[in-house]
């Protein structure tokens, strides 16, 4: 980890990764991007470096083992909207778009913009999930993730 990273933390916050849903933690708390600058998310994903890709690399032994290998599983980083909220996060083209691996960059409102550069400098592909339903439903919405490249 770089010197600076390590400057501007008093305390290294602890990434990990929820693995019954593959969302990323922060001390142990899902991220609401909305309330996450794009410069602390990138801190985040630097310091979970090594925790994100361990996990990467665990769901795509899982996946060959399964005899699955065309399956790509993300891990969620963080929330971009609630459930029923896409237009707050969403262009209005790209509330238009039907299907999520359409979804791109130039899809999101500007100021999520910055937060997809911020997985994509990470060295992963961003993407985006709408409308994901979760056994706790606290957790639905649309969501940020990557995945390996």
């Amino acid at each position: 980890m770089d010197r600076e990273l390590e400057q501007r933390w008093i305390k290294l916050p602890e990434i990990g990764i929820e693995y019954s849903e593959n969302i990323m933690t922060v001390n142990g708390r899902i991220l609401s991007l909305p309330d996450t600058d794009p410069e602390t998310l990138t801190d985040y994903l630097e310091i979970g470096y090594e925790t994100i890709n361990e996990h990467l690399r665990e769901m795509k032994r899982g996946y060959r083992y399964w005899r699955n290998p065309t399956s790509r599983r993300s891990i969620l980083v963080g929330r971009l909207a609630l459930m029923g909220k896409e237009d707050e996060i969403f262009t209005e083209e790209g509330l238009k778009v039907k299907d999520d691996a359409d979804l791109d960059i130039k899809h999101l409102d500007p100021l999520f913009q910055v937060h997809w550069m911020a997985v994509d400098t990470s060295l992963s592909t961003p993407e985006i999930s709408r409308n994901i339903i979760f056994r706790n439903r606290e957790l639905n919405g649309t969501w940020l993730g990557m995945r390996r490249p």
